[in-house]
C-alpha cells in the first residue's frame, strides 16, 4: 500500500510515494519506539502551576499498579501469598484511611507490542511462575523485567484486592480488559472491556468513572510523565473540581503534588 503526495515546482507536477510502515512513523523508527526525555515536560508545567509537598484531601485515589509493585518490595516475604498479605494489601488498605475509593490500574503486556523494544533495554530476568506458594526470587527488580512474571503477578494481586473487607469504601482493580471489585458492584460498563495496553490512559478512564459516581476530588499516583500530560489535557472533560497528580519514586525523590486546575 502506498501513500501518494503531490508536489508543485516551477509549474510542473511531481508525484512520489512511500510504503506504509507497520508501526506509526511518528512513534517508531523501523519498529523501535522513538525515545526522548519526557520528564522535560514537567519543567514547563511547573512554571504554570504551583507544586506542594503536603498531601491534599481527596475522595478517590487512583494507583498505577506497576509503579506500586516496583516500590513495595517483598522485604522478608518468602512466598507470593505472604507478599500479598503482609506488603501489598496493607499498603492499599492504608490508602483507604484517606480516601473513600481506591483504584489499582495495571499495565498489560501484549505480544508484538511496540513497547517491547523499550522494555528490552531494561535487561533480562529469570522466569518465575506466580502462585500463592511459589518462593519469591531474591532479585525483585530482575523478576519484574520479565513480562510473563508481571502479567501473572498483576492478575494474582488483582484477585487479592477483591478480598479487602470494608464498610463503605470501594476497591477497584483492572484485570486484563475487565475490572473487579471488593464489593457487590456490577455496573462496570464504563470501565470494561478496555483494550488500553498501559495504565497511562486507563487511569483517566477510572477518573471519569469516579466523577460519574459523584466523586469530585481525585488524585492519581504515578511515576510516568505521560500520565501528567494526559491528565492536564483531559481534565476539562471530567466533571471534577480537582484532579491531583502525585508524582515521584521512593523515599529519596520529593513527592510532587499538583492540581491540574492550576494548569488550565
Amino acid at each position: 500500500m502506498f501513500q501518494v503526495f503531490r508536489l508543485i515546482r516551477k509549474g510542473e507536477t511531481f508525484f512520489f510515494g512511500h510504503e506504509n510502515q507497520s508501526f506509526p512513523p511518528s512513534r517508531s523508527q523501523y519498529g523501535k519506539l522513538r525515545s526522548g526525555t519526557k520528564s522535560d515536560l514537567l519543567l514547563c508545567l511547573e512554571k504554570n502551576g504551583p507544586a506542594q509537598a503536603q498531601r491534599p484531601s481527596v475522595e478517590a485515589l487512583l494507583l498505577d499498579g506497576a509503579a506500586i509493585v516496583n516500590m513495595q518490595k517483598p522485604g522478608v516475604s518468602k512466598i507470593f501469598q505472604e507478599y500479598s498479605e503482609t506488603v501489598f494489601l496493607p499498603y492499599v488498605t492504608n490508602q483507604l484511611m484517606n480516601a473513600e475509593r481506591v483504584d489499582v490500574v495495571w499495565d498489560r503486556y501484549l505480544p508484538d507490542s511496540l513497547k517491547d523494544s523499550a522494555r528490552s533495554k531494561r535487561g533480562k530476568g529469570i522466569r518465575r511462575r506466580v502462585r500463592p506458594d511459589t518462593r519469591i526470587p531474591g532479585n525483585w527488580t530482575a523478576f519484574l523485567r520479565v513480562d510473563e512474571n508481571k502479567e501473572e503477578l498483576f492478575l494474582y494481586l488483582a484477585e487479592q484486592l477483591t478480598t479487602i473487607e470494608t464498610v463503605q469504601e470501594e476497591v477497584v482493580s483492572t484485570k486484563h480488559e475487565s475490572v473487579v471489585f471488593n464489593n457487590d458492584r456490577t455496573d462496570a460498563a464504563d470501565l470494561s472491556p478496555c483494550t488500553h495496553e498501559e495504565s497511562d490512559m486507563r487511569l483517566l478512564l477510572h477518573a471519569a468513572d469516579a466523577a460519574r459516581r459523584g466523586y469530585t476530588e481525585v488524585m492519581v499516583r504515578t511515576v510516568h510523565t505521560d500520565v501528567v500530560g494526559i491528565a492536564v489535557a483531559k481534565f476539562k472533560y471530567l466533571s471534577l473540581s480537582e484532579l491531583w497528580i502525585e508524582f515521584g519514586v521512593g523515599m529519596q525523590t520529593p513527592e510532587i503534588f499538583a492540581s491540574t486546575r492550576h494548569f488550565l
